[in-house]
């Protein structure tokens, strides 16, 4: 978690690390930031441009946490949500700040089945795709959710 360049065993530079988790559960385990994300940041900052890394604003839970834990998201001291029928994976949002989700119109208990076409079963494929947005950059991100027992496409700006 130095910030040194992350290589792989040809000795090629793969990734800056960035982060590590510290934790008496945890060991060893580090985050990088792509070499090729690095390669596309660096040109914006020779330009005096400050990239600011992409957030869509949302609190989400995975579908399949939900479905190994029913009682703790249906009590209703704590999320008193149950899943609809069928649903079997994505993301359910429980929270919309401000953000580019609700400049989208992601409303609470939308799931988010489908990321700028990737599935989302877990939250580190939502974050990965994401990642490869930067904020005011104009780039756009088809996300389809689960809604009213259909499925809805919206556009997020970033």
């Amino acid at each position: 978690s130095s910030g040194g360049a992350l290589v792989n065993l040809k000795g090629e530079v793969i990734g800056i690390n960035s982060t590590k988790i510290s934790d008496i559960r945890v060991d060893n385990m580090g985050f990088a930031i792509p070499s090729n994300l690095v390669l596309n940041i660096v040109s914006l900052l020779e330009q005096g441009i400050r990239p600011q890394r992409a957030k869509i604003g949302v609190t989400i839970v995975s579908v399949k946490a939900i479905l190994m834990n029913p009682d703790r998201y249906s009590d209703p001291s704590t999320y008193n949500y149950t899943l609809p029928e069928g649903i079997t994976y994505g993301m359910v949002v429980f929270e919309v700040n401000e953000g580019v989700a609700k400049d989208a119109g992601i409303l609470k208990y939308d799931i988010i089945q489908e990321f700028n076409g990737v599935q989302t079963n877990f939250s580190y494929e939502i974050r990965s795709e994401i990642s490869k947005f930067m904020l005011g950059s104009g780039d756009t991100a088809e996300v389809k959710v689960y809604r009213d027992s259909s499925v809805v496409t919206l556009t997020f700006v970033f």
